[in-house]
């Protein structure tokens, strides 16, 4: 069982309240009864396999609520609060859906940048996710060149159908979610660059794991940087052109 004191709860319901959720809501999302959040919320014992859901519905890491808790008075209880609200600073929440058609990877392709989130996924999986980037370009770079030439590039004298295009990127994303028994999130918002390109639109791919988030599938919107920084982009586009 987890060691509670009077601020953890308070830490919890201060995460709740900045999420904007009802009990009721962090309930669903993280896959526990209500009176689960109730006890957490009045300070009494609850399972740590609970605590851990909870806490990654929160956006905080697994083990957040099953620490050890040091009791916090004045300044160290505000930083506490702060420390933990962190994790918000600089984001915007994105309305997104579950990845499941063509039809949602085209509204993905019309974006100017791709941004993928598997940090949630707790392990490094980086082959498979820069896979999925590459299959993305390729998709884009292709749907592109259709737009010039009337036509999409041609392999083995045969053309390329869109429907194949986005069949092709679907399949790379359910295969990232078979992999990790992950479901996957998607919309699209604006970011800012801070450069002279100004706001961007971007495509958010973000994967939850089903074992540590099982009511992810239900959440309306997800968190997001609101600023990206091109740098590293432009550097590997002109490394290409060298």
């Amino acid at each position: 069982m987890a060691d509670h004191s009077l601020e953890r709860p308070r830490v919890h319901a201060s995460l709740r309240a900045a999420l904007g959720w009802k009990q009721e809501a962090l309930a669903s999302f993280a896959g526990v009864s209500l009176s689960t959040i109730q006890r957490i919320e009045r300070g009494e014992q609850v399972c740590n396999s609970s605590l851990d859901r909870v806490a990654v519905a929160v956006c905080q890491e697994p083990g957040a609520f099953t620490q050890p808790w040091v009791p916090l008075r004045g300044e160290a209880l505000l930083n506490k609060f702060k420390e933990s609200l962190s994790f918000f600073e600089d984001r915007l929440w994105v309305p997104v859906r579950p990845l499941r058609t063509q039809l949602h990877i085209a509204d993905l392709l019309r974006t100017q940048v791709n941004l993928i989130d598997a940090t949630r996924l707790g392990h490094d999986d980086n082959g498979r996710i820069a896979a999925l980037y590459e299959t993305l370009d390729s998709v884009a770079f292709l749907l592109a060149t259709e737009k010039e030439d009337s036509m999409i590039a041609p392999i083995a004298d045969e053309p390329i159908k869109r429907r194949q295009l986005y069949a092709m990127a679907l399949d790379q994303v359910h295969g990232i979610e078979r992999h990790e028994r992950a479901i996957t999130l998607a919309g699209t918002y604006q970011a800012e660059t801070g450069t002279l390109v100004g706001a961007v639109d971007v495509a958010l791919i973000a994967f939850f794991p089903k074992s540590t988030d099982p009511g992810a599938i239900k959440r309306p919107s997800v968190l997001a940087p609101a600023k990206i920084d091109l740098t590293a982009a432009w550097k590997t586009y002109w490394d290409s052109r060298s």
